[in-house]
Order: C-alpha cells, then sequence, then structure tokens
C-alpha cells in the first residue's frame, strides 16, 4: 500500500509505504472488504515563525500556537489491479515547540 500526504508548507505531495496489519471481507466474498496499515511519516523543513519582535527566521510557516492540519490519500487497488486515490483525510498534528 502506498500512502501520499500533502506537506503542510510546501502543498508538494510526498509518496510513503505502509505496512498490511489485518485485512478480510466484513461478510464473505463481494462484501465490504477492510485492511489495516500501519505506517510513520517525518515532515521535514517546516520553520515555525519567530514571535512578533524576536530574532530569527520569519516564514510563512504556522505560527507555534497550535496544531498543524495535514491531508493524507491512501492508494486502493481492486482484484484487476486498477488503482485511484482515497481521500483526501485531514489529520491534526500537534507541535512542538522549543
Amino acid at each position: 500500500m502506498v500512502f501520499k500526504y500533502e506537506h503542510p508548507i510546501t502543498g508538494t505531495l510526498i509518496y510513503f509505504p505502509a505496512t498490511l496489519i489485518s485485512d478480510g471481507w466484513t461478510d464473505g466474498p463481494g462484501s465490504g472488504y477492510y485492511a489495516h496499515y500501519s505506517g510513520s511519516i517525518t515532515i521535514t523543513d517546516v520553520e515555525i515563525a519567530a514571535p512578533t519582535g524576536s530574532a530569527g527566521p520569519m516564514t510563512a510557516a504556522p505560527a507555534c500556537t497550535g496544531p498543524v492540519s495535514i491531508r493524507i490519500w491512501g492508494r486502493v487497488a481492486d482484484n484487476a489491479g486498477n488503482y485511484a486515490y482515497s481521500g483526501p483525510h485531514t489529520f491534526e498534528l500537534s507541535t512542538s515547540c522549543p
């Protein structure tokens, strides 16, 4: 399974793999099929804007006052090998400021 996310500052799409954890039919073949995946994302090159009046980098990045939203898509495929992306799904990431 491959996922992609939109970098919260640059807007570029970044792809990352995920490992299948569990899967199966909800009520036999032909019913819904659910799968759970696990993966990690490392977001780099995000600078937090320095407070007004302080020395330091000033960027278009979000202020260090709350969560940052990212959008994630998951690539899904059928038995014939056709695929599409599901999403976007929005997640809130907490920030950690020095």
